[in-house]
């Protein structure tokens, strides 16, 4: 004769078990504590195989409960890490206060697009950045070349050079008092200009109101941030050193007289320079605000 089998079916109502023709349990409370409240007249080598059933179903049930919580709709989001995950190949420079946070992202393919957009975004910010940074820093360049050059023309005039040009202030206010004119107020800043035009005839061996660095007259204001209203420029040139010769040539040209006696002038700039054979040169910078 064989030996009854074992047999476990679950329905709505529970577990139904049954060993051979004895039916054993049913109507099983399926709770922790129904597990362990057995029928009576079941014995123990009957509990240990309905435990065994138990185990046994709901260890191939498992796939099968996991699989149909995926098909409901359940899933993970896993956040963007940099340096890890596929919409994460480039790392890129940030700084301090960066806009754009690449790790609030959801690491998934259909985010790729975005994650191009912002990563444009900061590379057009980080482009503005570099751009307004350059410019500052060429702008910086600009003015300490502008400060350096007016301090070596300054520190270039001589004790002497500097009480000739006292002398040839003296000799032009002196022509506008004689004239009714007010007097003109030295500027040393016009100075420090006057000089370097002075210098730079010197050092590119030319005489003209063009310079070869600077251009013309508005373009040597401006390059030292010398704001007017109306200005002129008065050159001259000899080997004996004569301020009053100077003054003298220039009262005779109608043109250097005219910005000597200008009414709209208030400030002016001297500034003499030496070369080496012994020529002096004169730049005389008016201006009217």
């Amino acid at each position: 004769m064989l030996p009854p089998v074992l047999d476990c079916k679950i329905s709505r109502v529970g577990l139904q078990c049954s060993l051979g023709e004895y039916n054993i349990y049913e109507n099983m409370n399926l709770s922790l504590a129904g597990i362990f409240s057995w029928q009576k007249g079941a014995n123990m080598a009957v509990k240990k195989s309905i435990f065994i059933c138990i185990f046994v179903g709901l260890t191939l049930a498992l796939p099968g409960l996991l699989f149909l919580a995926d098909e409901a709709g359940f899933s993970t989001a896993v956040n963007l890490v940099e340096g890890d995950g596929s919409c994460a190949d480039e790392h890129l420079p940030v700084w301090e206060e960066s806009p754009v946070n690449f790790s609030s992202l959801v690491c998934s393919p259909d985010k790729d697009e975005a994650v191009a957009e912002k990563k444009e975004l900061w590379l057009e910010l980080a482009r503005e950045r570099a751009e307004a940074e350059a410019q500052a820093e060429a702008i910086a360049k600009a003015e300490a070349a502008k400060a350096a050059e007016q301090s070596s023309a300054g520190s270039s005039a001589s004790a002497g050079t500097r009480e000739k040009e006292q002398q040839m202030l003296t000799l032009i206010n002196r022509a506008r008092n004689d004239a009714g004119l007010p007097s003109l107020t030295l500027c040393s800043e016009l100075s420090s200009v006057a000089r370097a035009k002075s210098r730079d005839m010197v050092d590119n061996n030319y005489f003209s109101h063009t310079s070869p660095r600077y251009g013309g007259l508005g373009g040597l204001l401006s390059h030292f941030g010398i704001s007017y209203r109306t200005a002129g420029e008065n050159l001259a040139m000899n080997s004996s050193g004569s301020v009053s010769a100077a003054h003298s040539s220039l009262m005779g040209s109608p043109g250097h007289r005219a910005n000597i006696m200008g009414s709209n002038f208030s400030r002016v700039g001297i500034g003499i320079q030496v070369k080496s054979n012994g020529n002096h040169y004169y730049t005389q910078l008016f201006v009217g605000s």
